[in-house]
């Protein structure tokens, strides 16, 4: 599994926090804040960086948005 001191998106150094959901986050400062399901990091581990760094702009815009986006499996599935 990745390091939970770590996005799993860029694999930069990032603080992690756990949701009021009990749903594990990271506040990263190139991809943004973001929430993930535990499948998803099954399957974002076992895919190249250059597959899910498109996932970034996703969590950007949310944050944009003033939203938290909540990746799951489904997110990987599309990249």
């Amino acid at each position: 599994m990745s390091d939970p001191a770590h996005c799993v998106i860029c694999r930069q150094p990032a603080p992690s926090f756990l949701s009021a959901q009990q749903v594990n986050g990271t506040n990263c400062p190139r991809c943004g804040r973001y929430e993930i399901a535990p499948d998803a990091v099954m399957a974002l581990v076992a895919k190249s960086p250059e597959r899910i760094l498109p996932l970034a702009d996703q969590t950007r815009a949310a944050n944009a948005r003033n939203e938290i986006l909540l990746v799951t499996s489904s997110h990987i599935g599309n990249l």
